[in-house]
């Protein structure tokens, strides 16, 4: 649509003749047929004038129209041109919100997917430790290194005794099962999983209820230990990592699909 023909739309949806629009712009008839037909463009004032009959902005006026007709004819006139270059500068910055959109989405895809991969790449390592045994504290507060030393230092007067009445091998060994018997309860597995190194062996305090259940229902309330040894090293995927790699091959489309979008929204010849 060019000038003339949308003067002659503005007209005809106001139900106006052409009298009654010359008579409200302030010109001549026959000019006006002039500028419907376009056989002549208007003056910066005549375009002031003409926008005041209508009641209307430049934009207005201008929407719609073929812009290489507004870019040929109508562009001398300041008023045209003022809103032609402040068009031109919101799509500028609009063009520069989408590249920048875009080329955010791209990086942070990218970085994504980089993190992603190298998390599969290289996966998380954990120690499993394991203990057998819960070793009890001796009554003066003594800790041993295994439950088999507590039992020999328990047992140890007893043994001696034995050694002084003159008994055998096979006698002291069997008295000193029927002083473990009671103690069976204490050989009971517990399990530890850390993604720390904590060497190929560490000593923790009882805290476990079951454990010190087990203590007190052989008489032995003072506590005790634990000592886990490292029995296994498993190597796990890393449960987020794939999902970080969707995420990030998501991003990087949003961001690559955004420069297609702005190229369509924003062609290089506005």
């Amino acid at each position: 649509m060019n000038f003339g023909e949308k003067i002659k739309q503005l007209r005809q949806l106001r139900n106006w003749s052409q009298p009654e629009l010359a008579d409200a712009i302030g010109i001549e008839q026959s000019y006006l047929s002039k500028l419907e037909n376009d056989k002549s463009a208007p003056s910066p004032d005549m375009l002031n004038r003409i926008l005041e009959a209508f009641d209307i902005d430049v934009e207005t006026l201008l929407e719609g129209m073929d812009e290489t007709e507004i870019w040929n004819h109508l562009r001398s006139i300041p008023l045209v041109n003022g809103h032609l270059q402040a068009q031109k500068e919101l799509t500028q910055r609009k063009r520069s919100s989408w590249v920048l959109g875009s080329s955010l989405l791209c990086v942070l895809g990218l970085t994504a997917l980089t993190m992603g991969f190298v998390l599969l790449e290289f996966p998380l390592v954990s120690y499993d430790y394991g203990s057998e045994e819960i070793v009890p504290n001796g009554e003066n507060g003594e800790t041993f290194a295994s439950l088999q030393s507590y039992f020999d230092q328990k047992f140890a007067p007893d043994r001696a005794q034995l050694i002084r009445d003159g008994a055998n091998v096979v006698s002291i060994n069997a008295a000193y099962d029927v002083l473990r018997q009671p103690y069976a309860s204490l050989q009971t597995s517990e399990y530890r999983h850390s993604y720390d190194y904590l060497g190929n062996a560490f000593v923790e305090a009882v805290t476990e209820s079951q454990d010190l259940i087990n203590l007190d229902a052989v008489g032995l309330n003072h506590g005790g230990t634990r000592t886990f040894e490292l029995y296994k090293t498993p190597v796990e995927t890393r449960a987020e990592a794939p999902w970080i790699c969707v995420a990030g091959a998501f991003l990087l489309a949003m961001g690559i699909f955004g420069f297609v979008i702005e190229r369509k929204l924003y062609p290089k010849s506005s």
